[in-house]
């Protein structure tokens, strides 16, 4: 191939949502100047972009095009292959083939490949939902765990009621959820006795949660207790 193609560097790393950048270096050694496309491949090709789609490269000459990689959070953590398939422009030919000439080839295509090294990124949102329940006989809630980075997110959750009247109940003491995903535990505050008639009642909780990496997460939540006949 007239036109050679590599990444310098051949390997990088990248943080989610940070921009990257390198170079993808062109070399012709054939006696025409030519002229390239350039065209992403492989699993990350959505988030590579180009500083030129095109490129023009005389004999013997090199040209550099830069190329940024801008990854998202949700990317799962871990080795990728970057490709780029470089693409020659075939100059047009003068009139149609006779019968029984050969059509013009098909340019070649050659591909230049860097590793890139997708580093580990920890984050997430945690929430109780509805903040505050109403109800005679129970309060319903979720606790919603939103993972916004690249790795598995485990949580171990703990809940408490500020007073001894009602009690606090979760689905579930423990929630993994992978990347870009959420979760969802249902906790339910149950009170030690209702009434038939009368104000409403706030009683109010609080939920907690520790992540593996040792984020610790402190949320409030209130159920409104009612009574069982409306005023």
């Amino acid at each position: 191939m007239a036109v050679t193609a590599k990444f310098v560097p051949e390997q990088i790393e990248l943080l989610p949502n940070t921009p990257t950048t390198l170079t993808l270096r062109l070399y012709n050694d054939d006696a025409e100047t030519r002229t390239v496309t350039l065209t992403a491949s492989g699993n990350l090709s959505d988030y590579v972009r180009f500083d030129s789609s095109t490129a023009t490269v005389d004999t013997n000459q090199i040209v550099d095009v830069p190329v940024t990689v801008l990854v998202p959070s949700t990317v799962e953590a871990g080795t990728y292959a970057i490709s780029t398939d470089v693409t020659i422009v075939e100059e047009p030919v003068d009139g149609e083939p006779m019968d029984g000439e050969p059509a013009h080839d098909k340019p070649d295509v050659e591909a230049a490949t860097a590793t890139a090294v997708v580093e580990a990124h920890s984050d997430y949102t945690i929430a109780v939902q509805p903040a505050p329940s109403k109800g005679a006989t129970a309060g319903r809630h979720i606790v919603r765990l939103a993972n916004t980075g690249n790795v598995v997110v485990t949580a171990e959750l703990s809940a408490d009621a500020s007073d001894d009247d009602v009690t606090v109940q979760l689905g579930d003491t423990s929630m993994t959820v992978a990347a870009g995903l959420i979760g969802v535990v249902s906790l339910r505050v149950e009170p030690s006795t209702t009434y038939w008639s009368g104000p409403s009642n706030d009683h109010h909780f609080t939920l907690g949660a520790t992540s593996a990496e040792g984020r610790s997460d402190d949320l409030t939540g209130t159920y409104q207790q009612r009574p069982r006949l409306p005023n």
